[in-house]
């Protein structure tokens, strides 16, 4: 078993499909886009990547997960390659933590007839449990990434450069930079000031109070709600 983690827009997802494409191209007799590739027989992929919703399904986001977790579960076998994205995400972290926990120990508990597993996640708090990360089969890998730190003075509160390497290695997440993903998606600095601002407070367990803020400063970050050639809707 792998688990991978990693800063937002790191490339986890990305990797995790790469494995799963280069052996089922490899088992079709096709090349793969590897310069080595060392592929064992496998009888089947299981995933749980993606949860399409529909009225149809009759079933949430969270319970399709738990569908293909099931499925994996009760089907795979030690030749079986299984590719775990983010799973637990669907529900409150508390519930999720603890979801993705158990049906990574049911996994690791099978010894050597655990299948070959690969998941990732941003539920780093998982690195701190020792009868997790200490089983036997399990290895810790993330996501390499490059924070470029440039002299700044006192008055610049900008985020310091960051640079994915999309390259996976053995070791542990730092962080997941969301913050930096939010200025990236052009979300306002003062929103992005405030969540930094919020996370710091949780962390030293202090109460979080209101934030004043003038009606003109909110008016400033608003975009137009219509602008030349689109429907006000």
């Amino acid at each position: 078993m792998l688990l991978l983690t990693g800063p937002n827009a790191s490339g986890k997802t990305v990797y995790l499909r790469m494995v799963g494409i280069t052996c089922f191209l490899a088992h079709i007799g096709s090349f793969v886009p590897a310069e080595s590739a060392t592929v064992g027989l496998t009888d089947a992929i299981f995933t749980r990547m993606v949860s399409r919703e529909s009225t149809l399904a009759n079933a949430s986001a969270f319970m399709a997960d738990l569908t293909q977790m099931s499925n994996m579960m009760r089907h795979s076998t030690r030749r079986s390659l299984c590719l775990v994205d983010e799973f637990g995400k669907g529900t409150n972290a508390q519930d999720g933590i603890s979801f993705l926990y158990a049906c990574l120990r049911h996994f690791l508990d099978r010894g050597r007839e655990c299948p070959r597993l690969l998941a990732c996640t941003h539920y780093t708090e998982l690195l701190e449990l020792p009868e997790l990360v200490d089983r036997p089969g399990l290895s810790l890998w993330t996501m390499q990434a490059s924070v470029m730190l440039e002299k700044k003075t006192e008055a610049d509160d900008t985020l310091d450069d960051v640079i994915f390497l999309y390259r996976a290695i053995p070791g542990r997440s730092e962080g997941s930079f969301a913050y930096h993903c939010a200025a990236a998606a052009n979300v306002p600095r003062a929103v992005i000031d405030r969540a930094v601002q919020v996370s710091r407070l949780r962390d030293a367990g202090e109460p979080v109070h209101a934030m004043d803020r003038s009606e003109a400063d909110a008016a400033s970050e608003r975009r137009p709600s219509c602008l030349l050639g689109e429907a006000p809707w």
